[in-house]
């Protein structure tokens, strides 16, 4: 039995680590380029215990410029930018660090989206001006009335209502049709990285079968689908890709872990030779076949796939997206 998810870390304890490690990169970094530094080591190189030898008296050893050194080494050694940069100097402890920088967060401040994301596919939006849902699904998109941005949170809400949406047929292209459901969809503005990750705080609401909640992100050029996650139930869910032509799809479902109970930090890590879905910094799954990744958007929604009762939501807390650090 898989009992993976006992050992997932707590996400404030995950979140909290995060946040000591960044302080302690930077106070490394600093403390790396410094003077102080420079000093202390040049100091390293001198041998005091043979310079002492040199004095026939311990006074006249107190009373030379080598004794003060000496005593300048001994503060130096005691101090704590500098016993931090020896203690993490051979360490991989700032991996994550030193290879990549952030350059792009969203916190959802205000009381509604920000202009960037847009309440529809970026292909449709782009394309018929509006959403649409796929064949086989029993809700229709909203097109933002299931949006909402509450104390800094966004919630993307599926919920029992008479609405007509349209979808797509494949003799007659598409078609408006009634659904007894509704939901949303947001879609991110597209980035581009060879090396990247993507942070995103998220907790479910409602996940048992047909709801399904997912966060994905859209590779247009290679016709893919990468799937950060899709809840098959609220203690089931699925991680992986797919191409749009359906061949060579590769996921691998994962269980037992309440996604209802506690927010969770969801990450994907990508470069040229492998993707790399974390949860809460726990590996989930890895994936070799990678193209080129440099042009992604996210899409984060809800979706039914049959026509039973259901009601829920996804939450997310934040996005963090980061690139390769330039050396």
């Amino acid at each position: 039995m898989n009992l993976f998810w006992k050992r997932i870390t707590k996400t404030a304890t995950f979140e909290q680590e995060m946040a000591d490690r960044h302080e302690l990169y930077h106070s490394f970094v600093k403390t790396e380029k410094s003077a102080l530094l420079e000093e202390y080591k040049e100091l390293c190189e001198i041998n005091f215990k043979q310079a002492k030898k040199e004095f026939k008296k311990k006074s006249d050893y107190m009373a030379s410029p080598m004794y003060a050194k000496e005593e300048r080494f001994k503060t130096l050694h005691q101090d704590s930018d500098i016993q931090n940069y020896l203690h993490f100097e051979k360490s991989n402890a700032f991996n994550f660090n030193e290879q990549f920088t952030q350059v792009s967060t969203e916190e959802f401040s205000g009381n509604k989206l920000d202009k960037k994301w847009v309440n529809a596919y970026r292909w449709s939006y782009s394309q018929i001006k509006g959403n649409y849902s796929n064949p086989g699904e029993f809700q229709a998109y909203t097109e933002g009335k299931n949006t909402e941005v509450i104390d800094g949170q966004l919630h993307i809400i599926s919920k029992r209502k008479d609405a007509v949406g349209r979808t797509w047929d494949k003799e007659k292209g598409f078609i408006s049709k009634p659904y007894k459901f509704t939901s949303d969809l947001i879609a991110g503005e597209p980035f581009s990285s060879d090396k990247g990750c993507i942070l995103i705080k998220f907790k479910v609401q409602g996940a048992a079968k047909p709801l399904h909640h997912f966060i994905r992100a859209y590779d247009n050029k290679n016709q893919r689908c990468i799937t950060l996650l899709e809840s098959n139930s609220k203690r089931k869910f699925k991680v992986g890709r797919a191409q749009r032509n359906g061949k060579d799809n590769l996921y691998n479902t994962i269980s037992g872990l309440n996604m209802e109970k506690d927010f969770h930090i969801l990450e994907l890590e990508w470069n040229k030779e492998v993707v790399i879905w974390r949860l809460n910094g726990h590996l989930l799954h890895q994936d070799t076949h990678v193209e080129d990744m440099k042009d992604l958007h996210l899409v984060i929604g809800s979706y039914l796939s049959g026509p039973k009762e259901a009601e829920g939501k996804i939450i997310v807390d934040y996005i963090r997206i980061f690139d390769q650090r330039k050396k």
